[in-house]
């Protein structure tokens, strides 16, 4: 599932190019994948300037001239394509569930190999009260270290589950608690409200290290994800522990091992990320 750097990367590339496009009209070809009523999504989106997009945690939304806005979310292998019309670009496939067809004869894909993302069109009040939005913890890039202390707080949850949390902290997912929990020394299964505050430190800042460093990379292609212009990112080859099961430690050569956190395979090194209590 795209995270927030993949997330992040597909917003910065759209805003290279999206603001200013007027949207002609919207063609559907997976009705599944709108939240509401097709006939009034499409009459809804339709003649609506584009003004920007922005992420919310996992979320893409595209701003609309009018207060409006249309909400993306990829889910598992969810894609936003940029078609250049000049370029001669031609990203219509078998998994192409809607097309934007602009103004400029460029056009707008959204891809779904498993359709589970979805597209919705709000008003600004409607957005804002959207459950899937208020309930959102504090963005992942922008948590602060007082903000992380009060959000752990008694919470006896094991870290990983916490992090990857959507009303805890918005925009982590599997890979990327993985590689910050690698960096800050945490093992996956340790209680959140026993970590002291040098480990509160330790882990904001491995946090904000591991999604910045990846957002830098253009975020990881390892399955569908690729970029607006359908780029793959390259995050993958820094990965110290994600998908490394049975793999040397890059740091002490200990041998990595996995093990199920909330469902989820987590990989750490048992060395490098020992299950005590340091307090």
């Amino acid at each position: 599932m795209p995270e927030l750097p993949e997330v992040e990367t597909i917003a910065n590339g759209l805003n290279q190019v999206l603001p200013g496009e007027m949207i002609k009209n919207a063609e559907i070809f997976y009705s599944g994948c709108i939240k509401g009523d097709i006939t009034s999504f499409q009459e809804s989106v339709k003649n609506k300037q584009i003004q920007g997009v922005r992420r919310k945690g996992k979320l893409l939304i595209l701003d609309l001239d009018r207060d409006k806005h249309i909400a993306c979310h990829l889910k598992m292998t969810g894609q936003l394509l940029w078609e250049d019309q000049e370029k001669g670009e031609n990203f219509l496939d078998k998994y192409t569930q809607v097309v934007f067809n602009l103004a400029s004869n460029n056009r707008l894909l959204f891809q779904d190999k498993r359709k589970f993302g979805y597209l919705g069109f709000f008003s600004s009040d409607e957005l804002q009260q959207w459950d899937f939005i208020a309930n959102l913890g504090p963005d992942a890039l922008e948590i602060t270290e007082q903000d992380l202390k009060d959000l752990i707080g008694n919470k006896k949850t094991k870290l990983k589950s916490f992090l990857m949390d959507q009303k805890m902290i918005a925009g982590i997912g599997n890979i990327y608690a993985d590689e910050a929990l690698f960096k800050a020394g945490l093992h996956p299964c340790l209680r959140a409200c026993d970590l002291n505050s040098d480990q509160v430190t330790r882990l904001k800042k491995s946090l904000h290290n591991v999604l910045n460093k990846a957002i830098e990379a253009k975020g990881s292609s390892f399955s569908d994800y690729v970029d607006s212009s359908g780029n793959s990112g390259s995050f993958q080859e820094q990965f110290c522990v994600y998908g490394c099961k049975g793999e040397k430690c890059q740091h002490c050569g200990s041998i990595l091992e996995t093990i199920k956190v909330s469902s989820r395979s987590s990989v750490y090194c048992p060395c490098c990320q020992p299950f005590t209590d340091d307090r």
